[in-house]
């Protein structure tokens, strides 16, 4: 069995770790003339969700945010822990998987609606997508200890930012006014795996400047599915599920004439079966590096410049087992097996190769780099012009290896003992040399660039007065360009079928936004201490798929101090992504020797089908995805008790025109049967795959009982609606502060339209969309302890695939830390970090489901809402320099 060396250091990590830490060392840790100086400050707050500077919050959406201090006391050194951590994302306490598609990436999704529908910025800046198939940025380009804080608003932001913003926007806000230098080291283990990670920053500030400089490792190990074998297994009937174990086992099955014999007694009533959960990777080895740099400089009374860049390589590998076969061998083979008495020339074997191969590796190697540059110059009657420059690309490589079917046809065929293969797990092995050949075909071999550059010219500042102060205008125009260039390679490696796209757009566009101050203390009346109302719209110009134009109104209104009322309405979009137009770089069929879809399948159907194909791909006349959003909400701050915090908001989206796949359980709405056939006839079959290539080494297994038309198509709609709310109170003791606090989601409504006509789906409560999330903290500091516990709740919900009721979802958090007063450690902070304190497995989800899209697999629980990782205890410390 192939073993596999993990502790290899590739060079680029070496240039990376060495250059990062030169880069550090020649700045100096402080300046001399510090005191002296007056620091430099930026002279607006910058908000998110809008174009107008200054203010303290987005007039008619709430700013969900994390500072600086919740984000040391959560003791996360990742972005993607950040912001799982909240109710309203998507991911909420799911487990990380390395998306393959998007290079291993996290992509992050507000409400559930989908991935790419929520837009990336730093410091109101895109990021490019990376990846292969998913053209979203990712968020863990920057590393947690550079960031100040991190704006949420899970409303519709087209109006302002264009395409992407559909849930909403991330904006990670870098630390500008640090002084000094920290570092930090973590260590943190569990049953079957570690993490390690290690970072430090650097900051200066002086007169009319600031420099922040931030460089962060992190390597965390695979988790085995033979590390949680009490649940991650294909026989679930110990669990009260299915045995969903396949019959190409090991030892083989033999089929003669129709029967089908269990090795090595021949057996007809009980088959061999073969569970391969043990051999996959639950999560990914994942090594990654991220350097940071972002510098802002005041040239001129009036002139202010400003340039950042942001740097990630990530190198993910993933054990996998092979695939399993079932050939013809006939009679020549040396290792044929037939029963006692047969008369037979050749047998079929059911047989699967993973104690013959061992382990196939699959590994995505992912770099993303992000330049930035911007100038603001101060006007006339306090009008300010900005010119933003991005530029941003990605570079992917992956690569997952499968079986060439051909090769075992052809080994199968072999009549001695150097050429043959023995397919049946019993008597002699098969030779090294023949065993070589079988893994020589991938599944997917793709090498991805995507590029995006975007220039900003905006204008903004007061336009008229109003009785309750002046009214700020923003107008201004972009321009960007975004690119995807990729080939994929997928069968044969000495042969492959060779998928190319090299597709560009470009997109200029107009925005304008107006905020009205209404009533101000100046002009206040009983139950109207303050009311403002803002404007937007933005007009976009696609050269491939046309225009759209996207207006956003909101209000904020002041009843009395401490009572914010607040509501938005707007309509947002979502371009199609650049790797899904036309025929797509990944079309193909994709042929497997048993059913894809676990225990589901069209109730029409006699029998779970075995053999199947895919069908993959994009298609043409994409059109974008649409979305129309209403909030409402409030903020309460008691003038009686301003320790405590209470806000809740309501928002309502119609999202349109998905580009989706169909996967059941929804191929089988009325008119929607252009999506599947079960148990076809042979000419049906040639009618629906006619034209779509197979790869080179793959092998269409007869007969054909599944085919399943899985490209992306403008599918159907989606109608969500919820409350996001959250609460907190600290008080103040003798001996230190306590606070305590809740967060959630609280699912309304979440109707699914799978294609246009077909049924409207009540998805609430399932697995796609389960119906209450929760957080709770409880924290408590004295002097420079603290100690801060959170607990996590998924709600119990209906797997519609398992069709069974999934177990609500409960865990704890600790974090721990301490920083030292005095002598040789004074100033070191010291934190225990345990995730999933109480050690709970995930609720069992009577599924099994092998992925082959990314080679993952999924037995035994839900990875949308749970994680399978366990307890996990981490140590760390941090020094300033």
């Amino acid at each position: 069995m192939t073993q596999h060396n993990s502790s290899y250091v590739s060079p680029k990590r070496h240039v990376i770790a060495v250059g990062a830490c030169l880069l550090l060392s020649a700045f100096p840790l402080s300046t001399s003339n510090a005191q002296d100086e007056e620091v430099f400050t930026l002279d607006a707050f910058q908000v998110t969700g809008t174009n107008i500077r200054g203010g303290e919050q987005n007039t008619g959406s709430k700013v969900i945010n994390f500072n600086r201090v919740q984000i040391e006391e959560l003791g996360v050194t990742t972005t993607e822990a950040l912001l799982k951590t909240n109710p309203a994302m998507g991911n909420f306490q799911s487990l990380y998987q390395g998306n393959g598609d998007a290079g291993g990436g996290y992509v992050p999704s507000i409400h559930g609606i989908g991935e790419g529908q929520t837009l990336v910025l730093v410091n109101g800046h895109r990021l490019p997508g990376s990846g292969w198939l998913v053209t979203a940025a990712d968020p863990s380009v920057i590393p947690a200890s550079a960031i100040e804080r991190v704006d949420i608003i899970a409303d519709g932001a087209s109006a302002i930012y264009g395409s992407d913003a559909v849930e909403g926007v991330i904006n990670i806000i870098l630390r500008k006014d640090y002084e000094g230098a920290e570092s930090t080291v973590k260590y943190g283990m569990g049953d079957g795996l570690y993490n390690f990670s290690f970072n430090t920053v650097y900051g200066s500030t002086w007169k009319d400047g600031s420099l922040l400089i931030g460089y962060d490792y992190g390597k965390s190990s695979n988790l085995k599915g033979s590390d949680r074998s009490t649940f991650y297994t294909q026989d679930l009937s110990s669990l009260g599920g299915s045995d969903y174990r396949s019959t190409n086992a090991y030892p083989a099955n033999i089929s003669i004439d129709g029967v089908t014999y269990s090795l090595p007694g021949f057996d007809t009533d009980t088959l061999n079966k073969f569970d391969v959960a043990p051999y996959f990777d639950i999560i990914p080895e994942v090594e990654k590096h991220n350097l940071l740099l972002a510098l802002n400089q005041q040239v001129s009374e009036k002139l202010t410049l400003s340039a950042e860049l942001y740097y990630l390589t990530r190198d993910i590998l993933q054990e996998v087992p092979p695939e399993s076969t079932s050939v013809t061998v006939p009679d020549t083979n040396p290792y044929f097996i037939a029963p006692p008495n047969s008369s037979a020339s050749s047998v079929v074997a059911s047989y699967d190769l993973t104690n013959d191969l061992g382990y196939l590796y699959n590994t995505t190697e992912t770099d993303v780099y992000s330049i930035a540059a911007g100038a603001a110059l101060s006007m006339a009657n306090d009008w300010r012009g900005t010119l933003d420059i991005t530029h941003g690309w990605s570079e992917g490589v992956r690569f997952q290896p499968i079986v060439n079917q051909n090769a075992v046809a052809e080994a199968a065929m072999g009549t001695t003992l150097e050429t043959a293969l023995n397919p049946f797990g019993i008597g002699a092995t098969t030779s090294d040399s023949v065993l070589a050949l079988l893994p020589t075909s991938v599944n997917v071999a793709p090498e991805t660039e995507q590029t995006t550059s975007e220039a900003t010219l905006k204008f903004d500042g007061p336009i008229f007065e109003t009785a309750a102060g002046q009214a700020q205008f923003a107008i201004g125009t972009t321009y960007r360009k975004e690119g995807y260039d990729s080939i994929s390679r997928s069968g044969e490696l000495s042969n492959p079928l060779v998928g190319v796209a090299d597709i560009d757009r470009t997109i200029y566009s107009v925005f304008g936004e107006m905020l009205i101050p209404l009533i101000d203390e100046s002009n206040s009346k009983p139950g109207f201490d303050s009311l403002s109302l803002s404007l937007a719209a933005r007009y976009d110009d696609y050269d491939d798929f046309g225009d759209t134009t996207n207006p956003k109104a909101g209000i904020t209104w002041t009843p009395f101090e401490g009572l914010d009322l607040r509501a938005s309405y707007g309509t947002s979009f979502h371009a199609p992504r650049l790797s899904d137009i036309g025929v797509g770089v990944d079309t193909r069929l994709i042929p497997i020797p048993a059913y894809f879809l676990g225990g589901y399948y069209p109730p029409s159907a006699p029998r779970m089908p075995n053999n199947s194909i895919i069908i993959a791909g994009g298609s043409e006349g994409l059109e974008p995805e649409k979305a129309t959003t209403y909030t409402f909400g409030f903020d309460f701050v008691p003038q009686s008790l301003p320790r405590f915090h209470f806000s809740a908001s309501y928002y309502d989206i119609l999202f349109e025109d998905k580009v989706d796949v169909v996967f059941a359980p929804n191929f089988y709405n009325p008119g929607d049967d252009r999506f599947y056939l079960s148990f076809p006839t042979e000419e049906e079959a040639l009618a629906l795959i006619d034209g779509i290539p197979l790869p080179p080494g793959a092998i269409i297994f007869e007969p054909i009982e599944y085919i399943g038309d899985v490209r992306r198509y403008n599918l159907g709609n989606i109608w969500s609606s919820g409350i996001d709310f959250e609460a907190s109170y600290s008080w103040n003791t003798e001996h230190g502060t306590i606070e305590t606090g809740l967060s959630g989601n609280y699912v309304l409504e979440y109707d699914v339209q799978q294609t246009d006509g077909a049924p409207i789906t009540d998805s609430l409560d399932t697995e796609t969309s389960p119906g209450l999330k929760l957080r709770a903290h409880l924290s408590y500091t004295y002097d420079r302890f603290g100690l801060h516990l959170f607990a996590n709740r998924t709600d119990s919900y209906y797997h519609t695939s398992a069709q069974h009721r999934v177990g609500d979802y409960t865990t704890l958090d600790l974090h721990l830390n301490y920083e030292f007063k005095k002598g040789w450690l004074e100033q070191t902070r010291i934190g225990l970090d345990v995730s999933n304190l109480l050690d709970e497995e995930p609720p069992f989800v009577n599924q099994s489901q092998i992925n082959n899209g990314d080679g993952s697999g999924v037995f035994g629980f839900d990875r949308l809402n749970a994680s399978p990782i366990g307890r996990v205890i981490s140590l760390s410390a941090s020094h300033p320099w």
